[in-house]
């Protein structure tokens, strides 16, 4: 009997091998916790604990679909591996957890936790020895430190067209084609202006024709750009209403040119050559602070190490100005400029490394620790919870979970991208081509005008060869001009000789010929 119930011992035991080969194993003590449910609070922060309504396709949802992130995944594959059930919720006071000296009482997450509100706070929650007081963590299942960010500054580099920068190519091609389009219309406006109060018979004056030509007014409209003196003005209404309008447009495109060139030529890779948290203790100009809710202010106001104890300090003096109440608003005054905000290296990596690329942390982490899930003092589970963590390691769970999450490429290189200064753009100037295409309108109203009231002044002449109708008027003011046009481009033209021939000297002339 007793052989017997030996082998059936050792049947079970291989039964339960067989089962248990693929599972984080069991003591018997805490054998419960499969039958349990654990509450569980947490706090949202990008890529480790995400907290939304509706999912990816825009449904609602509830409950523990509302949560995800890195956090929240491994956290159901250790709940897998251990066989227990669980029930997010955010914390109500958006607070990670700070012991208040005064009340001697915990906020956020820690105090829930401490006063048994939840079993359990997953979050990415640093480890510090104040924290160890209160609760008990479990090992570290993401490295972490404290770093700074600072906003990404331009460096100068060597172009040879560097001098072209300022402007959006766009944009210098819409000048240039703004140039021909004035210079074309001064010339015809001075064509058709000119044939205005004179009726095309007169001798011409070579040295006006020369002054106003049609190709004359395109150059002249191309070398204002470069502010060389016009060799002349124009003489008609429309033509300097349209050269005065294109004067605002290329004073203002000149000046926004040489203060955006000066900005290109003079940008420097400064930084204010802060590379260290001893760097920014050496200067005025810059601020710094960190989040008021986090372990990192907590650390600087108690360290005794320097820098820190004297970065702490300064914080302390300036806290109304450098210490922000949450993440996004330090981040947002990092992007504003001059200002360096201490956080946990893993926040600050992840944001970093999305677009739009233009913050960069700096210097060595520091104050190097963790981030662990927090249970009960004394908790008969966190040895569990330990074993389930080093077996995800194991599994390489933790960097799928890392790629899925917090890893990206968004901003892969930029650490070696040269940040310019702003490039103007055509959408900045568009006020300004509306203006001079609006002084050209203006113009070409005034040139019709002109016109139409010339050609009904002629029907007023008493001569039966003038034209009886504004159409004919216009017809033969047109036909005149283009004939005017023609003509002047006919070179070494034969004119009539004002020598009266010697009657004598052509009878001479005959009879040598006899």
């Amino acid at each position: 009997m007793a052989t017997v119930l030996s082998r059936v011992s050792l049947l079970l035991v291989a039964a339960a091998s067989f089962v248990m080969a693929d599972r984080v194993e069991v003591d018997p003590f805490v054998s419960d916790l499969r039958n349990r449910t654990l509450r569980v609070v947490t706090i949202p922060a990008n890529g480790f604990v995400l907290i939304s309504d509706v999912d990816k396709d825009g449904n609602n949802v509830t409950g523990n679909d509302r949560f995800g992130g890195f956090c929240m995944d491994l956290f159901s594959w250790i709940s897998t591996e251990l066989g227990f059930k669980y029930e997010y919720y955010e914390v109500q006071d958006g607070h990670y957890g700070i012991y208040n000296s005064t009340s001697g009482k915990w906020n956020g997450v820690i105090g829930d936790v401490v006063y048994g509100k939840a079993d359990i706070a997953v979050a990415h929650l640093s480890i510090t020895s104040e924290r160890q007081k209160a609760g008990e963590f479990t090992l570290p299942f993401y490295d972490n430190g404290m770093t700074f960010a600072m906003k990404k500054t331009a460096s100068r580099t060597s172009n040879t067209w560097g001098f072209i920068s300022p402007f959006q190519p766009e944009l210098w091609a819409t000048i240039l084609l703004t140039a021909l389009a004035v210079g074309l219309f001064q010339g015809a406006a001075n064509l058709v202006s000119k044939n205005i109060d004179n009726e095309g018979d007169a001798p011409e004056d070579k040295d006006e024709d020369k002054e106003t030509g049609f190709w004359e007014a395109v150059w002249q409209s191309f070398v204002a750009l470069v502010q060389l003196g016009p060799e002349f003005l124009p003489r008609s209404l429309p033509g300097r209403i349209s050269a005065f309008f294109w004067g605002i447009g290329i004073l203002v495109a000149i000046s926004t040119y040489t203060a955006n060139l000066a900005a290109f030529l003079t940008v420097k890779n400064v930084g204010y050559s802060i590379s260290s948290a001893e760097d920014l203790l050496r200067q005025k100009e810059i601020s710094y602070g960190t989040v008021r809710a986090y372990a990192t202010w907590e650390s600087f106001k108690t360290s005794t190490t320097e820098p820190y104890h004297s970065l702490g300090v300064t914080m302390k003096a300036n806290e109304e100005s450098v210490i922000v109440e949450n993440l996004q608003e330090g981040l947002d005054k990092v992007r504003q400029g001059k200002y360096a905000l201490f956080a946990d290296s893993a926040e600050l990596d992840y944001h970093a490394s999305r677009k739009p690329c233009d913050l960069q942390t700096i210097g060595r982490v520091f104050w190097q620790t963790g981030y662990g899930m927090l249970l009960p003092k004394n908790s008969k589970y966190t040895v569990e919870f330990n074993k389930a963590i080093v077996a995800a390691k194991e599994r390489g769970v933790f960097d799928a979970f890392d790629a899925k999450w917090i890893k990206s490429h968004e901003c892969s290189g930029t650490d070696q991208t040269v940040l310019k200064s702003s490039v103007i753009e055509l959408q900045d100037m568009l006020g300004v081509f509306v203006l001079v295409y609006g002084g050209m309108a203006l113009a070409l109203i005034v040139l019709v005008g002109e016109f139409i009231y010339t050609c009904a002044q002629d029907l007023k002449k008493a001569d039966p060869h003038k034209p009886v109708t504004v159409m004919e008027a216009m017809k033969t003011r047109l036909k005149r001009i283009f004939f005017r046009r023609k003509r002047s481009g006919v070179k070494n033209e034969v004119k009539p000789s004002n020598i009266n021939p010697n009657r004598s000297f052509i009878v001479d002339l005959e009879q040598i010929q006899d």
